[in-house]
């Protein structure tokens, strides 16, 4: 077994982490595409205190990735978070290299709030051409850095290491 199969994910698996409920969708990868193997769902309470809500969600996630293993698996987070933005945007053309600093100048302008304390990221969508200038179509996604470090951490305490996040 070479290096390359030692690291290699057999499953991906969207996990959803709303409000009321954690939502799992189990996906084999079979020659270069996916094929759905399960999905389940827990309800989970409207707990008052952040802790106990949190040990919640993380017995919830135990549940539902009982009999998968977890370092197999590629796994996708979308969490529940009303201050978490995103917005699509037209950037000048610039090398990608130089891209993130320059939307990171410019995201104040692209959301209604301050984003001083949040996570930026965005994906380039593709090129345009607006009034004869080449130009990137975006997508810019923010969200609270004490909502990322917070999942992050209910996540640790179930066993995942989640390779993205989706709000």
């Amino acid at each position: 077994m070479g290096l390359k199969n030692l690291f290699k994910k057999d499953y991906v698996i969207g996990l959803d982490i709303g409000s009321s409920s954690i939502k799992i969708a189990q996906f084999i990868k079979k020659e270069g595409s996916l094929s759905f193997v399960r999905a389940d769902l827990k309800e989970i309470g409207r707990a008052l205190d952040e802790e106990t809500r949190e040990k919640e969600i993380s017995s919830a996630i135990k549940y539902l990735f009982n009999g998968i293993n977890a370092k197999k698996a590629e796994v996708r987070a979308a969490i529940n978070c009303p201050q978490t933005a995103i917005k699509k945007v037209t950037a000048p053309y610039m090398p990608k290299s130089e891209l993130r600093q320059g939307i990171n100048l410019e995201a104040k302008n692209y959301f209604p709030f301050g984003i001083d304390q949040s996570i930026l990221d965005f994906e380039i969508l593709g090129d345009i051409v607006e009034k004869g200038v080449r130009k990137y179509e975006v997508l810019v996604g923010v969200c609270p850095i004490t909502t990322v470090n917070k999942y992050l951490k209910v996540l640790e305490k179930a066993g995942i290491k989640p390779a993205s996040f989706v709000s």
